[in-house]
C-alpha cells in the first residue's frame, strides 16, 4: 500500500531537481 507513495515522493523531486536544473541551465545560459 505505502509502496506507490513511496516511490510517488521519491520519483517527484528527482523529476522537479531535473526540470530546476535544466530550467536553471537555460535561465543561465540566456543571461
Amino acid at each position: 500500500i505505502g509502496f506507490y507513495q513511496m516511490a510517488k515522493i521519491a520519483v517527484t523531486p528527482t523529476i522537479v531537481l531535473a526540470e530546476f536544473m535544466l530550467f536553471g541551465k537555460r535561465i543561465t545560459f540566456n543571461k
